[in-house]
């Protein structure tokens, strides 16, 4: 675990994408603190937490709402997205990969933009 945090300190990223909750606030920037992938059972979780932008996240606030994505391997995802291959032929760390896997098959994320700090 200690290597993942390495690598998040080098490259931090996160997705800008206005989304309005159910309150009516509206979420614009999301990051994935956690993914967990349970090669057993066949499937990965994603967790997103969503600020309400980049500066209420870089001054320590808590986040306003948090998301949880459950990639299942049934249609092949999980091995699409989230196998040592796939960060072999990238050349992308577990989490670049779940920053593609959303913008890529979450409608929610549709047209994300990425941010690299």
């Amino acid at each position: 675990m200690e290597d993942v945090r390495i690598i998040m300190e080098v490259l931090r990223m996160a997705l800008n994408k206005d989304y309005e909750d159910s309150a009516g606030i509206i979420i614009s920037y999301w990051n994935i603190p956690r993914i967990e992938i349970k090669k057993l059972d066949d499937y990965v979780r994603i967790f997103v937490y969503g600020y309400i932008n980049a500066d209420t996240r870089n001054s320590g606030k808590t986040n306003a709402t948090e998301r949880i994505f459950i990639i299942n391997n049934d249609e092949g995802l999980m091995d699409k997205y989230f196998s040592a291959e796939q960060m072999d032929f990238y050349n992308e760390n577990i989490y670049e990969l779940g920053y593609r896997y959303l913008k890529e098959n979450e409608t929610m994320f549709e047209d994300a933009i990425d941010i690299i700090e």
